[in-house]
């Protein structure tokens, strides 16, 4: 819903390489049910490289230039 009104949603996982999960693979999933959600496979793209560089700085207390 966030995104049909116009938010950005950014990926970003907390796979933490638990007992049974290797580092990683928990962010490509989270890449295949965006995809899987209706989101454009560039959108895709989007939310894991150039929305989430435009929201650290945010986090970060680092103003945007």
């Amino acid at each position: 819903m966030a995104h049909n009104r116009g938010g950005r949603v950014t990926t970003g996982s907390s796979d933490s390489g638990f007992i049974y999960k290797v580092y990683g693979f928990g962010y490509i999933r989270e890449l295949e049910l965006l995809q899987e959600a209706g989101f454009h496979p560039l959108e895709v793209s989007q939310s894991a490289t150039m929305y989430g560089a435009e929201l650290l700085p945010k986090e970060n207390g680092v103003p945007l230039r």
